[in-house]
């Protein structure tokens, strides 16, 4: 895309789509990556001949745009489309951990089920424990840890299901975190960004950084994942996660196609010259 960008950036996209009450409002803050020419709505008067972008093109993100007087938007995936593509459970048969247990649970029951499983050792010497997260949730929001069931988790759970189902997945050590970016344009032309290191805090975004290598299993991710959305219609840009984990022993594995997010990211900036 080229000229002026006014972007909204709606960081509670996954709240909007989820149907959730009351995001927990973030800092905005404007990605790196951001075009000399780009702009943030509300930073200055609206410029009527830029293209308003947003972060994640809700209803409600180009609703603001519109009663923000930007009169050029681009074509944009519906919004049954953008939620399927958002969601855990549409990649959860393509987790990595799924041979450990990660499983998708849409009741209390099943998730009960779940979490009553032994859960893998963990070379940290940490209790085992399971992660559940919910369909749409992003910065470590929407998740909780359990290492038994109990009233709160039960509470917990059924207030949680009430936005989709759970995904389920064993905690594990984590050694290092990486991801692989596209944008996949209305055509079906796919641009491909560099896959990045980049460093995670409390399950937050920090920081990224090219990487020198690219990551064999994180294409094979990609790949899958492209041909996925595509299928679905989605059309926009793409980050997929990974990470390298370390199990009881110390033995390092590679979990490529941990988190799949169908908007735009703050790592976008290492994988692309120009963000598309």
């Amino acid at each position: 895309m080229t000229g002026s960008r006014l972007w909204l950036l709606n960081f509670e996209a996954e709240a909007e789509l989820a149907g959730a009450p009351g995001p927990t409002p973030r800092d905005i803050v404007a990605p790196s990556w951001m075009g000399g020419r780009d702009r943030v709505l509300g930073e200055s008067p609206t410029d009527p001949h830029a293209v308003g972008v947003a972060w994640c093109p809700t209803p409600g993100a180009l609703a603001r745009l519109t009663d923000e007087g930007v009169q050029h938007l681009p074509p944009t995936p519906g919004l049954a489309v953008l939620k399927a593509a958002n969601a855990r459970e549409t990649f959860a048969d393509l987790h990595p951990l799924g041979s450990l247990g990660a499983v998708v649970a849409e009741t209390s029951v099943e998730v009960e089920r779940a979490v009553a499983r032994a859960a893998p050792a963990r070379h940290s010497g940490r209790k085992p424990a399971w992660l559940l997260r919910r369909s749409l949730s992003a910065a470590g929001q929407g998740r909780l840890i359990v290492e038994v069931w109990s009233d709160d988790v039960a509470t917990w759970v059924n207030r949680a299901l009430r936005l989709g189902p759970l995904h389920v997945m064993p905690l594990v050590d984590i050694d290092g975190e990486f991801s692989g970016h596209a944008f996949l344009h209305r055509s079906g032309e796919v641009e491909l960004g560099h896959h990045v290191d980049q460093v995670v805090r409390g399950a937050a975004w920090s920081s990224a950084t090219r990487r020198e290598q690219a990551v064999p299993e994180l294409r094979r991710a990609l790949d899958a994942v492209i041909k996925r959305l595509q299928g679905m219609g989605y059309f926009g840009p793409l980050g997929v996660d990974g990470f390298v984990w370390l199990d009881g022993a110390g033995a390092k594995h590679v979990a490529a196609g941990t988190d799949v997010n169908a908007r735009y990211t703050m790592s976008m900036g290492a994988a692309f010259d120009t963000v598309p």
